[in-house]
């Protein structure tokens, strides 16, 4: 049921070739809202390189907690496979770029809202409700001096992060390598140690020398 709305998704954000391979694969029920963008490979095509919509958790329904797709600027990924949640928001602006260079999944209910730049790294693990936009989509300006503040920032997520149910990864953060970010934070800022527990609003270092362990571990 979900490959004919999939191939419409491929073929109009990929050439033919590419697009018959259905590297993206969206859940039949998900609202393609625009799609004047393009998808970039930067590893072998294979099927189902990108998922939205099939992963799923017991306290969301699938029946009415459909994904939205908004696709008008650039969708990269990498060797990894990337699975969005049900109910998953994903939302690239013209212009904009969202990169995944690797394996990333999300459980459910993440919203995805792509201005600028957002970068993922390989091996990230999200859970429910997560919020991530790279924009703030209104200025603020200075009273005193009359200097306006960029709406606009860069999110950066580096590789084997982990981020906890209902967390808002704001514009001008970077998550390090190996970090792990407890529910209900707040990230707005860049942080540079690798390995590490971000907790509050806002985040703070809470524990160093501490990751997200192996399945096999």
């Amino acid at each position: 049921m979900s490959i004919p709305k999939s191939l419409y998704l491929c073929v109009k954000l990929m050439p033919l070739m590419q697009a018959l391979h259905l590297p993206v694969m969206v859940r039949y029920n998900c609202k393609i809202s625009s799609a004047k963008g393009k998808i970039r490979l930067n590893a072998p095509i294979r099927p189902m390189m990108m998922t939205v919509g099939f992963e799923s958790v017991g306290i969301f329904d699938k029946k009415y907690e459909r994904s939205i797709v908004q696709i008008d600027g650039e969708l990269e990924l990498g060797s990894g496979k990337v699975m969005i949640g049900q109910g998953g928001r994903l939302c690239i602006m013209e212009g904009a770029n969202l990169r995944f260079k690797g394996k990333f999944e999300n459980s459910a209910m993440i919203e995805i809202i792509c201005k600028n730049n957002i970068s993922i790294g390989n091996n990230v693990l999200t859970s429910w409700d997560i919020l991530m936009m790279d924009t703030d989509f209104h200025q603020t300006i200075n009273t005193c001096d009359g200097i306006r503040n960029s709406a606009e920032g860069k999110i950066t997520i580096g590789d084997n992060v982990w981020i906890g149910a209902r967390c808002v990864v704001l514009k001008n953060t970077d998550i390090p390598a190996g970090c792990v970010v407890g529910a209900n934070t707040t990230v707005n800022k860049n942080f540079t140690e690798e390995n590490c527990l971000l907790v509050g609003y806002p985040a703070e270092v809470k524990k160093h020398n501490v990751t997200r362990a192996n399945e096999n571990e």
